[in-house]
């Protein structure tokens, strides 16, 4: 469920099987891309759409193995290949509705069997709304640089995004407060993958800096103290996927380990703490018989792991048993499994006064 504020992208709140939009996760190749300040912006990503792959929805197992800090299900991104072409889209609408993007890409072969390619995109929209104080004004560019050979591929994406947005109860839900939310938002991301005789791996890093500037009231003049609702956030991952299959099994894994810091705040000032270190690790073996019917039994039993230097530590069971029967255009499958996730909140839960607008 895709819950907008305004444009399109203006605020988009994603949340699966009734979750909050604070339980979904959002990764990029093998690393998970979240904000430290509050999940409102977890979706905030500075990449052309061409540019990503369909994202795979994983929930229950997949989602515990594979993500961290998501409880509930895992939007994850692949890159696409990059095709030699471009494109150029404009367009006029209603409300002073101005729109355009455009992208231009190239790829060359080289020796080898191998190809790299490089691809460019800029983005544009401003319009008055559908209604008084709805109005936006949103700028996107993108580079992707791609390497590829025969069991493998580097990708490097860099991105900002400057995006204003205004809609009256945006955030308070009273349609009487012309409320604003001006976001700057820049991202790297690195992300090289390799399939090996008997698996593959992947590893990524990415850092991302967002600089927001809220107002729940744009008649009034932001004092740059409390009440300007002000907030500038930093975030660090390197993560790593894999599965290797020996003895019979396949060992999926995953590490991730980031750091986060709320780099400066008008008024998320009341918590104990502005930075924070995370580290995720997930072990998860899988065994497959093969049954006289055809179909196949699937047992996994592995476990998953999440460390902080500011919260408790949780070690949580990954186990799931799957009977799955191959049938024309794709199979049956009757399974269980049993999951446990761990998540922490971000800064405006921990560091918001205990009244107000956001208490």
């Amino acid at each position: 469920d895709i819950q907008a504020r305004g444009l399109a992208e203006g605020q988009a709140d994603v949340s699966v099987r009734g979750g909050l939009f604070e339980s979904t996760g959002f990764k990029l190749g093998a690393v998970s891309i979240f904000d430290p300040q509050t999940g409102h912006y977890a979706v905030e990503l500075p990449i052309d759409p061409d540019m990503l792959d369909t994202p795979l929805l994983l929930t229950d197992t997949e989602n515990a193995l594979n993500t961290f800090n998501a409880s509930m299900a895992t939007l994850s991104y692949g890159f696409a290949d990059i095709i030699s072409g471009g494109s150029v889209r404009a367009g006029l609408g209603t409300d002073a509705l101005r729109f355009a993007s455009a992208r231009i890409s190239h790829s060359r072969e080289l020796s080898g069997g191998k190809s790299a390619g490089m691809s460019l995109a800029a983005a544009v929209s401003s319009g008055d709304g559908t209604r008084p104080n709805g109005d936006h004004d949103f700028k996107r560019f993108t580079s992707h640089i791609q390497l590829k050979d025969a069991i493998g591929e580097s990708n490097i994406i860099v991105g900002y995004q400057d995006k204003f947005f205004g809609w009256p109860g945006a955030y308070t839900g009273f349609a009487s407060l012309p409320e604003t939310d001006h976001i700057k938002q820049g991202l790297v991301v690195m992300d090289h993958r390799r399939s090996t005789e008997n698996g593959w791996w992947q590893v990524a890093a990415a850092y991302r800096w967002l600089d927001d500037d809220y107002d729940f009231d744009r008649r009034t003049i932001d004092t740059g103290g409390p009440g300007s609702f002000e907030h500038e956030t930093r975030s660090f991952s390197l993560g790593l996927n894999g599965s290797q299959r020996a003895a019979n099994t396949d060992w999926d894994y995953m590490v991730m380990l980031a750091a986060d810091r709320l780099v400066r705040s008008t008024d998320l000032t009341n918590g104990y703490f502005n930075s924070r270190t995370y580290l995720a690790m997930r072990l998860l073996p899988t065994w497959r018989w093969s049954l006289a019917s055809g179909a196949q039994l699937r047992v996994r039993a592995g476990v998953s792991a999440d460390i902080s230097n500011r919260d408790e530590d949780a070690l949580m069971p990954l186990a799931g048993i799957r009977w799955l029967q191959t049938i024309t255009g794709g199979d049956h499958s009757i399974g269980l499994d049993l999951t446990r996730s761990s998540q922490l909140p971000g800064y405006t839960a921990l560091n918001s006064n205990p009244t107000g607008l956001f208490g």
